[in-house]
C-alpha cells in the first residue's frame, strides 16, 4: 500500500511538473499593432502631396518642406521642389525667405549682413543664425533671444527648438546650457498631449523629430494627426478650421514620414 501511494505521489509530480514546462515553453501571443497600418499612412502621404500641388493650399515655405520630404525620404513627388522654391525665393526679394533656401541647398552663399537686417523679433532670424553655424558661430546676442522664446513658448519656442536641431545635427557648439535646453524640450513636448492636432502641436512634434528626442511623442500621434485629416487630403490649423492650410499640411506630411520611414538624409542639406 506505501509504495502505492509513494508511486502515485510521484507520477502526479511528474505529470505538474510537465504540465508547467508545456506552459512555459508556449510562445506569446501575437500583440495587436499599435496605431494606423502602414498602407493607410502611405495613402494620407500621398494625398497630402497632391493637396500641396493645389493652389489654394500654400503656403511661402511649402516648397522647402516638399524638398526636404525629398532629400530626407527619397520621395519622388517633390523632385522639382528646390528649383521651385529658388525661383520663388526672390519673388518679392525677403533676406529671411531667400537665406532659408540653405535649408534645402548646401551652396546658398552665406550673407551675414543680410541676417543683420532682419528684426529679431522675427524668429526666422535666430532660425537662420543656427542653420548657418558652420559658416558664423551663433551670436552671443542669441542667447537672450532664445530665453525670451522659450519663456513665451508657443511658435516662439519651436522655432528656437528648430535652431538647436540645426546647430547639434551641423556639430556646431549650441550657447545654452544643456539643462535650458533640456528645458526647452520638455516644454515643447508639453504642448502634445489631447486629442487632435493644431498646426502648433504638428509642428512641435516634428521639431522634436529633428531633435532625436521621439521617446517624448504621444504613442497615438500617428493617429491623431490622420484623424484630423480633410477628405482633401490636407489638413487645418485647428481640428475645427474651415479652411486647409498649407502650413499645417507640409508638417504633418513631413512628420508623418519621420514616423514611418528612416530618413536617408540629413533635415539641412550638407
Amino acid at each position: 500500500m506505501h509504495a502505492a501511494i509513494c508511486l502515485t505521489r510521484l507520477f502526479t509530480s511528474l505529470a505538474a511538473a510537465l504540465l508547467v514546462a508545456c506552459t512555459a515553453s508556449t510562445p506569446p501571443a501575437p500583440v495587436a499593432p499599435v496605431g494606423p497600418a502602414p498602407e493607410t499612412v502611405e495613402a494620407a502621404i500621398v494625398e497630402a502631396f497632391a493637396a500641396l500641388q493645389r493652389p489654394d493650399i500654400d503656403d511661402p515655405y511649402e516648397d522647402l518642406f516638399l524638398n526636404l520630404a525629398h532629400r530626407r525620404f527619397g520621395r519622388g513627388e517633390a523632385a522639382t521642389a528646390k528649383a521651385d522654391y529658388a525661383m520663388k525665393a526672390t519673388e518679392p526679394p525677403q533676406p529671411d525667405k531667400r537665406l532659408m533656401a540653405r535649408l534645402g541647398d548646401a551652396t546658398v552663399p552665406f550673407e551675414p549682413a543680410a541676417i543683420a537686417t532682419i528684426e529679431r523679433s522675427n524668429s526666422n532670424r535666430g532660425l537662420l543664425e543656427a542653420m548657418y553655424c558652420k559658416e558664423q558661430p551663433i551670436p552671443a546676442s542669441y542667447v537672450d533671444y532664445a530665453r525670451d522664446a522659450i519663456s513665451k513658448g508657443g511658435y516662439d519656442l519651436t522655432h528656437v527648438l528648430s535652431g538647436y536641431a540645426f546647430a547639434k545635427e551641423a556639430g556646431c557648439a549650441y550657447p545654452l546650457p544643456p539643462e535650458e535646453v533640456e528645458e526647452m524640450v520638455q516644454a515643447t513636448a508639453a504642448m502634445l498631449p489631447g486629442t487632435g492636432m493644431t498646426d502648433l502641436q504638428l509642428e512641435a512634434a516634428l521639431m522634436l523629430c529633428w531633435t532625436d528626442r521621439r521617446e517624448l511623442l504621444p504613442p497615438d500621434l500617428a493617429a491623431r494627426i490622420l484623424s484630423v485629416r480633410w477628405k482633401n487630403g490636407a489638413w487645418g490649423q485647428t481640428p475645427t478650421s474651415k479652411v486647409a492650410d498649407g502650413h499645417a499640411t507640409m508638417l504633418a506630411l513631413n512628420l508623418l514620414l519621420e514616423l514611418t520611414a528612416k530618413p536617408r538624409g540629413p533635415v539641412v542639406a550638407r
